[in-house]
């Protein structure tokens, strides 16, 4: 019996759920292409967002393959590794 329902874990959603799915999403392919674009020529993810009446976070998770991961062209924004120093590492020590 818990077998069944481990190997059940693994199983395709069947073509319903697929349709259900993708019929719930934010963006069609077409804008999340267009979202790839903007923000390969400069946009910021909040006047992408603003443009598509979205959110910021939606965007951004469109926009580097967090979601929407089978759109491959244009490729996902590569992430930004921000190097940022720690806060207070900024600081000037005091003077006595």
């Amino acid at each position: 019996m818990e077998q069944e329902q481990a190997d059940r874990w693994f199983e395709a959603p069947p073509p319903a759920e697929l349709e259900r799915c993708a019929s719930s999403r934010k963006f069609s392919d077409d804008e999340v292409c267009q979202m790839r674009h903007a923000r390969a020529n400069g946009w910021g993810y909040r006047e992408i967002a603003e443009k598509f009446n979205a959110s910021a976070p939606a965007v951004w998770s469109a926009v580097v393959g967090e979601t929407y991961r089978h759109i491959q062209d244009p490729p996902p924004a590569p992430r930004q590794n921000l190097d940022r120093k720690p806060r207070g590492s900024m600081r000037q020590p005091r003077s006595k």
